[in-house]
Parts: C-alpha cells; structure tokens; sequence
C-alpha cells in the first residue's frame, strides 16, 4: 500500500460474449446480462489506471524516505506486512494467469522489500527478522498455491489487506509525527484503491468492494492527517529573514536532511 500500499485488487473482468442481434452484451457466469462493450470498456480502463497506481504509490512512499531520510509517522507493522500483501496478490495473479496483476504486483513486491531496508535503517532497527518473516511467508503461500488452494489465499489476502492500512492510520491518528508520510503516495493509493471500488462494483466482486472501500477510506485519513500536521508546522515557523513561514519551514527540514544524510 504501499509503501506503501494500495493493494486491493482483482482479476479482470471477463471478456465480452457477442451474440447476434443487437444490442451486444456482457453475459456473466450465471448468463445474465451484465453491459454492453461501453462498459466493458470503462472498467477495463478504470482496472489500467488503478494497476498504474498500484505500482507508482509505494514507488513515492520509497523515493520520500530516501529523499527525506526519516521514518517517522510510518508504521513499522503495516510496512512489515505490506510485502506479505503484494506477495499473496502477486501469487493469486499467477494462479488465475493475469499478467497484470503478476507485473503490478511483483513491482510493489520489490520496492516494499526495499522500503522494509530503508525504514528499518532509518529507525535504527534490524530488518533481519522482518525479512526473514517476508522469505517464510512466500515460501508458505508459494506451498499453498502448488497445492490448489487459490481460493483460501484469495480470501486471506482479502483479510490482511483490509489490516495493513488500518494499522497505518491508526499510527497516523495517535502520533504527531509524519515527516516519514508521503502525502502524495497516499492520495495515489486512495485513488487505486477507489478505482478497485468502482471495478468490484463493475464486476460484481463483494471482496474486492469491501476491501477496496476499507482501504481507501483509510489511506485517506493518512493523507488527510499528514497534510493537516504538515499545515499545523508550517503556520507554526514565523518569518525569518525575510522567508515566508513555507520557505523556512522547507528550508529547515532540507538542513536537518542534510545533517542526517
């Protein structure tokens, strides 16, 4: 999510069904009709912009911290688990054979591993043991999928997914710290995460709607809470030498970057 850290998402819609005479539509499994080639098309480009999103958030989470050297406001928890979260989705895409969803989220797989350093690094604490819990995890998941229980990982995927957001927003609600949150990744994954929404609407997907809902509506306390404290400190610096309290708020935080650097 992702870094961070939209991580709610499913396969794509199945393709359309042309039957002769107008008007053309979508059949579902239960060979009702679901919409016409219109709507087939909404959703497959809502799923594009939403998978492109998947994939840029936790990008930014990770340039931020390299950028800003601090980890403060993030949640180790939810960091720990977000690998976990990309790893099941990324082993539900290959068990269903959607390309997609394997390249999406085999990137955001990467970069949380890499996030996983960075944050730990920063936080002056091991990342051993949160790697080593990563290896095992996939190696399980990788055991269960070989034994055709893709539905079991479908369903565990949809739990922990919903449990990594709020863990964030949690840590975001009962600190003042934030200068470790990117508030652009987490509009960019509440964006994912309510394209998702719309595509679960679309497709008729419970799991997908209820934890795409959850998610977005958590990443967007994050981002909210993070703006506001960032607000909060900005209109606390008062003009110096001739800086606008912005300026010497930025000013200050690029100085203490450089002395941590």
């Amino acid at each position: 999510m992702a870094l961070c850290f939209a991580d709610s998402t499913i396969a794509p819609a199945p393709a359309a069904r042309h039957r002769s005479g107008p008007p053309q539509r979508l059949e579902t499994k239960r060979g009702k009709p679901r919409a016409d080639k219109s709507f087939v098309t909404s959703l497959s480009l809502a799923a594009g912009i939403a998978i492109a999103l998947t994939i840029a958030a936790p990008m930014a989470q990770l340039f931020h911290l390299w950028k800003i050297r601090s980890a403060d406001g993030l949640s180790l928890s939810a960091i720990t688990i977000g690998p976990a979260v990309s790893g099941m989705w990324f082993l539900y895409g290959i068990s269903v054979k959607d390309f997609s969803l394997t390249f999406a989220y085999g990137t955001t797989t990467i970069s949380g591993l890499a996030t996983i350093l960075l944050a730990y690094s920063l936080s002056h604490v091991p990342a051993v043991r949160p790697l080593c819990l990563a290896l095992l995890w996939f190696t399980l998941l990788g055991a269960a999928m070989a034994l055709g229980a893709g539905i079991v990982i479908a369903v565990v995927t949809g739990v922990i997914t919903c449990v990594r957001p709020a863990l964030q927003a949690w840590t975001s609600i009962t600190t003042t710290r934030y200068r470790g949150l990117s508030v652009r990744a987490f509009i960019l994954s509440t964006a994912s995460c309510s394209l998702w929404l719309v595509h679960g609407f679309g497709t008729g997907e419970a799991v997908t709607v209820v934890t795409s809902g959850w998610c977005a509506a958590c990443y967007a306390v994050v981002a909210a809470r993070a703006r506001i404290l960032r607000s909060r400190a900005e209109r606390s610096y008062a003009a110096v030498d001739g800086l606008s309290s912005v300026a010497a708020f930025r000013q200050s935080h690029r100085s203490v970057s450089e002395l941590r650097s």
